[in-house]
């Protein structure tokens, strides 16, 4: 969502060069969030010219009606949101492998996750801000939220928590005491303003506010 989509080929092949660790990728219909991003078609010619891992954020109203058009695989992630009208989606989680996941916005309470859905996945999306734009200020209550979950329901699962909104060396010190050490780079520490965006200076400094940092996705 934050690369210049006139240069996403080139912007794809720097953020490679420059070792970004998988490319985040923004589904949206103009329904679950009154903007569209990335269309399905887009993501799957992005698949067929990059090895990257993908992490394939669907903010779409019918997430289960979308997953058979796109070209993942076993190894990519692929986050619906637990607010959207996701249908029978854990049958179908069931009987297709992936990295399955769930996204869950600042409003949105945990108790909306199912245990069943705890057990069927392997990561949450955290957002930090309302899903649908970037550059948005972070909703400083999804911290508070994401703490509580981990101590006391999120203990008996294992799960990978991915942080995405307003990423930047501040917030990443913060949520790595979670454990969290997943996140998104987006226009707030990866895409600075300015024609030149040096990404391989912006991923390292991203990486180096902790040694335990193991995953910065971008597009």
């Amino acid at each position: 969502m934050c690369a210049n989509q006139l240069y996403l080929g080139e912007h794809i092949k720097e953020l490679e060069q420059a070792g970004i660790d998988g490319l985040h990728i923004d589904i949206m219909d103009h329904n679950f969030v009154p903007n569209l991003a990335i269309s399905i078609d887009t993501f799957n010619q992005i698949k067929a010219t990059t090895d990257l891992p993908m992490e394939v954020h669907l903010m779409v109203n019918k997430p289960r009606e979308v997953l058979s058009e796109l070209n993942y695989n076993s190894n990519d992630r692929i986050i619906f949101h637990i607010e959207s009208d996701y249908g029978n989606i854990l049958d179908y989680m069931n009987t297709n492998k992936a990295n399955w996941g769930i996204a869950i916005s600042p409003a949105t309470s945990f108790d909306y996750i199912d245990d069943k859905f705890l057990k069927a996945i392997e990561c949450i999306l955290i957002l930090t801000v309302n899903p649908g734009f970037a550059g948005q200020q972070i909703i400083e209550s999804t911290y508070d939220k994401l703490k509580l979950f981990i101590e006391t329901r999120g203990k008996d699962f294992s799960l990978e928590y991915i942080i995405d909104g307003h990423v930047e060396e501040n917030l990443i010190k913060k949520y790595n005491k979670l454990g969290t050490n997943n996140f998104v780079g987006g226009t707030t520490g990866l895409y600075l303003p300015g024609k030149n965006i040096d990404f391989i200076k912006n991923i390292k400094r991203l990486k180096n506010v902790n040694e335990s940092i193991k995953n910065i996705s971008s597009i």
